[in-house]
């Protein structure tokens, strides 16, 4: 029973994944979406759901609005008032019944206040590079849950410019919504007195503002959020190079150090010049490599980082003395500010942003490269030199150019026993096993590599798969299971190989490595069948093998229990789209032992007479259990009309909706929406779209509705 709840709860995850692709489809947040499906897993955990409130696909259908709505009304009575502990750097600026808002003037209390958002200023080095040039007002929900991105709000207010709201999600935004009722408050800016000892002031300031600066430039976060201020400056200092922002300009670069004075000449070569990149790194062509194996590789320095504009606003109003007087305090201060006072030079001043080529590295890509053309360009009758080359070259490309041209046999050998590469390797052992199927010594030499422990699986399968020797392979299947055990998936190679009928079969049954290609291979269904007798069958591939005559087999393989060995359920869905005796479908559906799961699958293989007798005698719980099935299944018209009346109970627009998209019998569905009152009508013709369009449109005329904007 553990078990069968274990795989159960699979199997809802499952559906929890479907379901939330589908509301990220219909323009939900994803975060936003998990986060809800997470509570409703919570809500039915804790049976807080109603049987008709607990499918999970049933809420799929439904707009996320809907299910976000749903899952707010079913919190509120848990709901508590969130309470938040006094801390210097957060003030209390305003409160009413449902929101706290703050004004918070320092990284801890950002960090705190911030719990639980992704906000990048509850980082300490995001926190400082802000702080100088922006005020922070925080409204903080006294009962929405986290699962709600209005949870918390941050309001960013700049000296200058339009203030920004951000969601917990760190989505921006320009108004709040009014439906979040927060409190009036009043907002300031950040203000700066130089009023006083102006220049001594400012220069604190200025100070205050670099040393923020040059912190956070030096930080990992900028590595990757602010390329666009790297200084562009090249450096000529033996194989370094500026990284420019221009893939275009950057192949020019490069081609110019490899290729020195030719590079003008190398148009052709993009494609290469650029591979050496690739070949560095998964990332972009221009973005960061770190690491010491790359042939090119960029470091970060020499930055240009903008001066605060209030700060730029003050330097402006100095007179041409002050300004000088100011400069210099700044460099007695070491503040690398620029002559018009608008930007600073943060960073190391010999580590800018650059390429450093390492040179070994890279000319022994540029001889591969060379070699390798010069290999291409060779005819087969230069056997010499293509021998020569495979056996000598140290460059996997070269050595497969080569082997391309080569038939050589012992050549071949010698590339397999002598190259360390096992690309390169696979790829003269084909060649001999093709070329040299039928030679007694080749297939010797074959049996040899498969053999060997010290060989890489994939050459070692290679090998296997190139071997025609039938008393070898037989060995394989039949001899010392641990010479062989180690190497996945080569006894199924070798089995494919093995003529033997009767030796397929017999190894087959023993063997539960090679269930599935034995049965593939014999193809017979007394041979299938013989196979449930193993410990372990594998089902799913029996029921394959199986004729449609079989249908006591399918019934019993339908109602086995859950077991872990076979995942959740698979083979018994698939033995059951077998079944073709609808008596006994219901009478499995009746069965309360059987999986839920299970009779799902059982309502979509009914024909619609027996569907809708069973629909007939379903239970309320287990027609809202089974609805989906049930509306998706249904295309008998007494059957649609019955779930349609009785969904006229529940007033649900949404399986009103779908079920009068597909009734025929329009005179009926007509009657019947006059019906119903005027707004449910509405609601119900216009979901159709969805369903119908056709219909959609027509009834939109016929009922004169007005589509929503």
């Amino acid at each position: 029973m553990i078990l069968i709840k274990a795989l159960q709860r699979i199997i809802i995850l499952a559906d929890f994944k479907s379901v939330e692709k589908k509301f990220v489809n219909k323009g939900a947040d994803k975060e936003e979406a998990k986060k809800y499906l997470d509570f409703f897993k919570t809500l039915r955990d804790e049976h807080k759901l109603k049987a008709d409130e607990k499918n999970i696909d049933t809420w799929g259908k439904k707009p996320f609005e809907e299910f976000q709505a749903f899952i707010d009304d079913k919190t509120s009575e848990k709901k508590h008032i969130r309470q938040l502990k006094p801390m210097e750097g957060a003030t209390l600026v305003a409160e009413n019944d449902n929101w706290f808002v703050y004004n918070i003037t320092d990284y801890e209390a950002s960090k705190r206040y911030g719990e639980g958002t992704k906000w990048c200023i509850t980082q300490e080095k995001w926190w400082n590079k802000y702080r100088r040039r922006v005020n922070f007002y925080f409204l903080i929900s006294k009962k929405l849950d986290e699962a709600n991105k209005w949870f918390k709000i941050a309001l960013q207010v700049p000296r200058k410019g339009k203030n920004t709201y951000w969601d917990s999600l760190d989505n921006s935004y320009d108004k709040l919504p009014t439906k979040l009722s927060v409190p009036k408050f009043t907002i300031t800016k950040k203000e700066i007195d130089v009023s006083e000892g102006k220049l001594e002031r400012l220069v604190d300031l200025i100070k205050d503002d670099y040393e923020s600066q040059e912190e956070f430039y030096q930080s990992e976060e900028a590595y990757e959020s602010y390329e666009e201020y790297l200084n562009e400056e090249a450096i000529h200092d033996d194989y370094r190079r500026h990284l420019n922002s221009s893939t275009e300009e950057l192949v020019d670069e490069l081609k110019e150090l490899v290729y020195g004075e030719d590079a003008e000449n190398t148009k052709d070569m993009d494609d290469d010049i650029i591979d050496i990149l690739i070949e560095c790194s998964d990332s972009s062509l221009v973005g960061m490599y770190y690491g010491n194996n790359e042939i090119a590789s960029v470091s970060l320095g020499d930055q240009e980082a903008e001066v605060d504009d209030e700060l730029q606003s003050e330097i402006e109003e100095l007179s041409d003395e002050e300004k000088i007087e100011l400069s210099n305090l700044l460099d007695r201060e070491s503040v690398y500010i620029g002559r018009n006072f608008d930007h600073y030079s943060v960073g190391s001043e010999y580590n800018r942003l650059v390429l450093t080529l390492d040179e070994d590295k890279l000319d022994k890509y540029i001889e591969s490269e060379k070699e390798r053309q010069r290999v291409s360009e060779l005819k087969e009758e230069h056997t010499s030199d293509l021998h020569k080359t495979a056996l000598t070259s140290k460059h996997p490309k070269v050595v497969k150019e080569a082997l391309n041209k080569i038939t050589d046999k012992k050549v071949l050998q010698k590339i397999v026993t002598q190259n360390e590469d096992d690309s390169v390797k696979i790829i003269a052992v084909t060649k001999l096993g093709k070329l040299y199927k039928k030679d007694p010594l080749i297939q010797k030499f074959l049996q040899k590599i498969a053999s060997t422990p010290k060989e890489d699986r994939s050459v070692r399968i290679a090998a296997m798969l190139n071997i025609t020797d039938q008393n070898f392979l037989k060995s394989v299947i039949s001899g010392d299971k641990k010479k062989w055990s180690t190497v996945y998936g080569i006894s199924t190679v070798a089995l494919k190989n093995i003529k033997d009928k009767d030796f397929i079969k017999k190894y087959g049954l023993k063997d539960s490595n090679l269930h599935e290609a034995a049965l593939e291979l014999i193809n017979d269904p007394d041979y299938a069948k013989e196979m449930l007798k193993v410990k372990n069958p594998p089902y799913e591939a029996i029921i394959e093998k199986l004729p449609d005559s079989e249908q006591s087999i399918f019934i019993k393989l339908a109602q086995m229990p859950f077991d872990n060995n076979y995942g959740r359920g698979d083979y018994q869905k698939l033995a059951i789209n077998r079944i073709t005796n609808q008596s006994v479908l219901s009478k499995m559906f009746s069965n309360p032992k059987l999986d839920k799961h299970l009779k799902e699958t059982i309502l979509t293989n009914m024909d619609q007479d027996t569907l809708e007798a069973t629909y007939k005698q379903m239970t309320p719980e287990q027609y809202s259990e089974y609805y989906d099935q049930l509306e998706s299944a249904a295309t008998k018209d007494s059957l649609v009309k019955a779930l349609i009346l009785r969904e006229t109970k529940g007033k649900n627009q949404y399986h009103l909706s779908e079920l009068l998209a597909k009734v025929q019998d329009e005179k009926w569905m007509l009657t019947y929406l006059k019906k119903l009152t005027p707004k449910l009508r509405s609601d119900v013709v216009r979901w159709m779209r969805h369903d119908n369009k056709e219909r959609h449109d027509k009834l939109m005329k016929i009922f004169k509705i007005e589509e929503k904007e």
